[in-house]
């Protein structure tokens, strides 16, 4: 007796739809069906479609320019997220699939769903939350079938905390006093909403002489109350660099934090021995790792897993899990984010694309950037009562996870 095929996403060899097909079959898993889904763009239409007549496709999903006219700004999307940016939108024909306040961003014509959106579908922005969501709610309302996803999980992270050798030199460190209140403060909201917070944290600083010396030196108390977060499983301690700048740079009077990049195999494992053990010492046991900036020199990745430390890697299309490391999802930024609404991080994690949110600070990165001043006048004066990382905390549909669970869990994912 012959077994039906399980249905895959794929594209046509060279289809710039071919690297998104290829991240949702590693993520999703489609299965009940008896024949693939196709992807590909505006000038792959035609032929999709065909093959969806045909019998030869379950669907397909098509990324198109837009045939209207597009949007800039705050769209509100039926989902009840809001997010910013630059929108295309599809004319009325077809079966209205997604909409917002700009109009149609995706339709269905029977097993043939068109987005205007690009290939990529904006991958590593919040605005693939609403391509993740319309192409996962296709492929199980209209194609029926099964998507085999990661549970609603993500992973939350401060990089930096209480501080390195780089704010030092920038006049932009905060005292021990103001980190140890804000460490307590974090564990607190952690607790009280059951998550975990992972934090990155530099081995050395800077003493009163501008010499190398221990951060529990330069941050007494603050280390303290990071490592009694870790003993309560609200801090999840993360390997991060050792003095967080190259030491030649810094001999000259210059800043440059890509620590790794110029190391070999060996001077890797010298430096990450000296980072774990320190992590372990001060802190707790630390399983996974970050390069500052994600520069890995070429022997950084290879002592990392010698060492057992799974790497973090920089937001890019592709697998999430690879041997030995695991690939963040989210730029920093969140680029797309409208205001304070970190709705579209649930959307995404209950697609299935766990969010991973990296911070520097309380707020995310260049957040002024973010806000469209001076109308988003109110949002600033919000986002300052209530930094982004306890709004982040707070975030209903989705699980904050300690990096060693998160890591585990989308491996075991790839794997199975």
């Amino acid at each position: 007796m012959s077994t039906a095929p399980e249905p895959s996403f794929a594209a046509t060899e060279g289809s710039l739809a071919a690297p998104l097909a290829a991240a949702l079959e590693w993520l999703w898993r489609p299965a009940g069906g008896k024949a693939g889904v196709g992807f590909g763009v505006a000038d792959e239409a035609e032929s999709l479609t065909k093959r969806v007549s045909g019998g030869d496709l379950a669907g397909a999903v098509v990324f198109e320019e837009s045939t209207a006219e597009g949007a800039e700004g705050e769209a509100r999307f039926a989902e009840g997220m809001r997010l910013r940016g630059s929108f295309a939108l599809l004319d009325d024909e077809g079966e209205p699939w997604t909409t917002s306040s700009f109009g149609v961003h995706a339709v269905a014509d029977d097993r043939v769903l068109t987005l205007a959106a690009p290939p990529d579908g904006w991958w590593g922005t919040l605005r693939f939350a609403w391509v993740a969501e319309a192409i996962a709610r296709f492929a199980e309302e209209r194609l029926e079938l099964e998507l085999r996803r990661l549970p609603a999980i993500g992973c939350l992270r401060l990089d930096d905390i209480p501080g390195t050798a780089e704010f030092q030199l920038e006049n932009r460190a905060k005292d021990d006093r103001t980190q140890t209140k804000l460490a307590r403060s974090l564990a607190k909201a952690a607790a009280d909403n059951e998550a975990v917070l992972n934090i990155a944290v530099a081995c050395m600083a800077l003493g009163p002489e501008k010499e190398p010396a221990p951060l529990q030196e330069v941050w007494p108390m603050a280390i303290e109350a990071l490592r009694a977060g870790v003993a309560k499983g609200t801090f999840e301690p993360v390997c991060h660099g050792w003095l967080g700048l190259v030491p030649e740079a810094l001999a000259k009077g210059e800043i440059d934090f890509h620590e790794y990049e110029p190391l070999d195999a060996d001077q890797a494992m010298e430096t990450l021995r000296k980072v774990a053990a320190w992590q372990r010492e001060n802190l707790g046991e630390a399983p996974t790792f970050v390069a500052v900036d994600w520069t890995y020199g070429a022997g950084t990745r290879y002592a990392a897993a010698r060492l057992g430390l799974t790497s973090w890697l920089r937001p890019e299309l592709g697998p999430l899990a690879e041997p030995a490391a695991v690939r963040e999802t989210l730029t920093g930024t969140l680029d797309g984010i409208a205001g304070i609404d970190f709705t579209p991080l649930a959307v995404l994690a209950q697609a299935g694309v766990p969010p991973t949110v990296t911070l520097h600070g309380r707020s995310l990165d260049r957040r002024r950037e973010t806000l469209a001043l001076p109308r988003d006048s109110m949002s600033l004066a919000r986002a300052a009562a209530k930094r982004d990382i306890y709004r982040l905390l707070e975030l209903d549909g989705v699980r904050w996870l300690g990096a060693k669970e998160f890591t585990e869990t989308v491996t075991a994912h790839g794997e199975a």
